[in-house]
C-alpha cells in the first residue's frame, strides 16, 4: 500500500508543478496586454526573458521591446560570462545599456549579479571597473539579501576585494536575509556555519577552484599581462545632491542616469526607454552615444 500511496501521490505533484506553470504564464501575458514595460524590463533584468521570447503585442512599442528580447538576453549572458572567465574587454563591449551591469542571467546561480560574480572568481580589473563606473552594482542583492560586498568578506585575501569596495562606497552595514551584514561575515569563525566562501563556489559548481583562485587574486587570470591600473577613484558625497566619482587624473563623470535602486527594479517608463534604446559610451570601447 505504501508503494501504491506513493504512486498515486504523483500525479498530484505533477499538477501542482503544471497549475503553477500555466499561472506564470498567464501573468506574463497580463503584463504583455497590459503593455507594461517596466514591468516588462523587470522581467528581463531578473533573468527571466524568456517568458517573454515568441510573445505579441498590438502595440508597436511593445512589440519592439519583445523583439529585442533575445537580443538583450544574449548580451547579460555575454556579460556574465566575461564576469567569470574574467575577459574585461569583453565585458565592456556587451555592456552597452547601462542595467545590463546589474542584470541577472541563469548562468550565474541565486540572484547574483555580474558583480558578484567577479568577486566570487577573483577578477580584480572586472571588480573595479563595474563597482567605479556602475556604483548601483554594490547595493544590488542576490536571493538570500547579500550585496557583492557580502561575497568579499568571505574570502581569505587579507581583504583585497572587501576594502576594495568600501573604498570605492560599498554599505559594510547592508543586512542580508538572515540580518546578517557584510562586516559579520569577516569573522570566518563566527561565521563558518553560516556562510563560507568554499559554500558560494560550489553553488557555482567551482568548489575545487578554491585554492587557486585564491593564489591568483589580484592578478590578471586571463592570461594576460596584468593591466595598468585604473586612477584612484574616490565619491564625492555633497548632501543633497547625486554622487559624482572623481579621478585623480579625469574629470567628474556625470551622474548616473538611473541611479542605485534594490534587487526588484522599480523603473519608470523614461528610464526603461533609457536603460535598453539607448547606448553609451563606456571607456576603452569604441560605443558612442546614439538612439537604437
Amino acid at each position: 500500500m505504501a508503494i501504491e500511496g506513493f504512486v498515486h501521490g504523483a500525479p498530484e505533484d505533477y499538477t501542482v508543478q503544471s497549475q503553477t506553470a500555466v499561472d506564470e504564464d498567464e501573468r506574463i501575458k497580463r503584463i504583455v496586454e497590459s503593455g507594461d514595460l517596466e514591468q516588462l524590463a523587470e522581467i528581463v533584468l531578473n533573468g527571466e526573458g524568456g517568458s517573454l521570447v515568441g510573445l505579441k503585442s498590438p502595440e508597436p512599442e511593445i512589440q519592439a521591446f519583445l523583439n529585442n528580447v533575445p537580443s538583450y538576453m544574449e548580451k547579460i549572458h555575454r556579460v556574465h560570462d566575461a564576469a567569470r572567465d574574467g575577459g574585461l574587454l569583453a565585458l565592456q563591449q556587451a555592456l552597452d545599456r547601462r542595467k545590463f551591469a546589474i542584470a541577472k542571467n541563469d548562468i550565474s546561480p541565486n540572484g547574483s549579479t555580474p558583480l558578484h560574480v567577479a568577486v566570487l572568481f577573483g577578477h580584480t580589473d572586472i571588480v573595479r571597473y563595474l563597482a567605479s563606473r556602475f556604483p548601483e552594482t554594490m547595493t544590488i542583492t542576490d536571493n538570500d539579501g547579500r550585496t557583492p560586498l557580502h561575497y568579499a568578506a568571505t574570502i581569505k585575501d587579507n581583504g583585497h576585494f572587501y576594502n576594495m569596495l568600501l573604498q570605492l562606497g560599498a554599505n559594510p552595514k547592508s543586512l542580508d536575509k538572515l540580518g546578517h551584514s557584510a562586516e559579520f561575515y569577516l569573522d570566518k569563525d563566527k561565521a563558518k556555519n553560516i556562510l563560507k566562501y568554499t559554500e558560494l563556489l560550489n553553488i557555482f559548481g567551482a568548489e575545487e577552484l578554491e585554492n587557486q583562485l585564491l593564489n591568483d587574486q589580484g592578478k590578471d587570470t586571463g592570461g594576460r599581462e596584468p593591466q595598468a591600473a585604473v586612477p584612484a577613484l574616490q565619491l564625492d558625497r555633497s548632501p543633497g545632491t547625486t554622487n559624482h566619482i572623481k579621478s585623480s587624473t579625469h574629470p567628474p563623470m556625470p551622474p548616473a542616469p538611473d541611479s542605485a535602486m534594490p534587487c526588484r527594479f522599480a523603473l519608470p517608463v523614461a528610464l526603461v526607454t533609457f536603460c535598453f534604446h539607448t547606448r553609451f559610451r563606456c571607456p576603452h570601447t569604441n560605443t558612442h552615444a546614439h538612439r537604437g
